[in-house]
């Protein structure tokens, strides 16, 4: 389904079958939805059906060469209105085949039926020259747009015959006006609104041959498009299939209205669950998502097993605090009247004479940490009297690792459709 560029969304769906008694397909179809905004507003979208005469390689190179010569002339002409440009380009159009059946042998019959609808926003126009026809189904009602070039619809129009004598008339087949059988064309054009819900379908002769208005009707009320035009087709078929049958089915949705109505299987029918698969794009979110969520992970590890240490700002060196000379006396040992008892070996370091100054240099702060001992009084006769090392003044500079901060880095993470056949 494509959207246009205007106040409704269109769909387009079509079938061309040669039937069941022509060997080969005389009819073309084609349309053109352009994207662009600017050629949208100025001209819309264009759909076109033709059904060549003149035997099998004349009517087959007619309507080819009649549909795409429209199209491209519809979408180069500077005209302001659809109605315009459909003009011009049907006239266009004619001039091609006729010239080109000039220059051919055996071509010099060749002509084709042409029925194309241009829809500008809510604004159809639609141009015809032969009797391939052009419907608007609107709330449940049918109606014919164009109007036939042929002897019969003329010879029904001045009250000769009627509706039901000119199915069965011998020059039925007949047309009194087509694409390239003189260098001049008169074009009918007819101007419509189209609404959201309503359905425009084109078609070739070989459809109304064996198709009333009430079976176009009912196959167009279906839910499902694609089906109501091959339910046309197969109707067409069934009923003796004379003709090519060709048809194309333009249907108008809201803006807002971006799916088809979901179709009811028949009673007999079952509908096995299908798993709808998820699109690429939603994957590539979930993916990324996933990635995501496992790389925090990840790195969240990473930095409960590694914690980083915490700076400590680096001590501003000061000058040498300069300790002033402390002089250590020596303990001088009590008197005893018990029995002498000898001293046990002292494992601290010597006490400094009484003429030598300590006097430690510290580059950078220390506190000094004096160790005394106080000296133990004898408590009873048993007790021999112990001589504590003499007090020693010692200065204990302690230096403050500075680690260095280990830096943390971060990483911010339409063309031209040929008709199937």
């Amino acid at each position: 389904m494509l959207e246009s560029k205007q106040e409704l969304t269109l769909t387009v769906h079509h079938r061309s079958d040669p039937g069941q008694v022509r060997d080969h397909n005389e009819d073309y179809m084609g349309y053109r939805q352009p994207q662009e905004p600017e050629l949208c507003i100025e001209a819309g979208w264009l759909y076109a059906v033709a059904d060549g005469v003149g035997g099998a390689q004349a009517g087959e190179v007619a309507s080819k060469l009649a549909v795409k010569t429209m199209l491209t002339a519809y979408y180069r002409s500077f005209q302001e209105t659809p109605a315009e440009r459909l003009r011009e380009a049907f006239a266009q159009a004619n001039s091609v085949v006729h010239e080109e059946a000039e220059k051919r042998e055996g071509l010099h019959r060749m002509g084709t039926t042409l029925v194309a609808a241009a829809i500008r926003d809510q604004e159809l126009t639609v141009a015809n020259v032969g009797d391939s026809r052009a419907y608007l189904v609107r709330e449940g009602q049918i109606r014919q747009i164009t109007t036939d070039h042929s002897v019969v619809a003329r010879l029904v129009a001045e009250g000769i015959i009627t509706s039901e004598q000119a199915k069965s008339h011998p020059q039925r087949h007949r047309i009194s006006r087509s694409i390239g059988a003189s260098p001049q064309v008169e074009v009918d054009i007819f101007t419509e609104t189209f609404l959201p819900g309503d359905r425009l379908l084109l078609c070739s002769d070989g459809l109304t041959e064996h198709v009333t208005d009430a079976d176009i009707l009912t196959a167009m009320q279906e839910k499902d498009p694609e089906a109501g035009v091959q339910q046309l087709v197969n109707l067409a078929n069934e009923r003796g299939g004379s003709d090519n049958i060709t048809v194309l089915v333009i249907r108008a949705l809201k803006r807002s209205q971006d799916r088809l109505p979901p179709l009811e299987l028949p009673p007999e029918t079952e509908k096995e669950p299908v798993s709808k698969g998820l699109t690429w794009p939603l994957i590539g979110i979930i993916v990324t998502v996933l990635l995501i969520c496992v790389a925090g992970l990840a790195g969240g590890a990473y930095l409960w097993l590694n914690p980083t240490p915490t700076p400590t700002p680096t001590a501003t060196p000061r000058p040498p605090l300069i300790v002033p000379t402390a002089t250590a006396t020596p303990v001088s040992s009590p008197t005893s009247t018990l029995a002498a008892t000898p001293l046990p070996t002292s494992t601290a370091t010597p006490s400094p004479s009484p003429t030598e100054t300590a006097s430690p240099t510290l580059t950078q702060i220390a506190t000094p940490t004096l160790t005394q001992t106080a000296t133990p009084t004898a408590t009873g006769p048993s007790s021999p009297l112990t001589v504590p090392p003499t007090p020693t003044d010692t200065a204990t500079a302690t230096t403050m690792p500075t680690p260095t901060p280990t830096p943390t880095s971060t990483t911010e993470g339409s063309p031209l459709v040929t008709p199937t056949r």
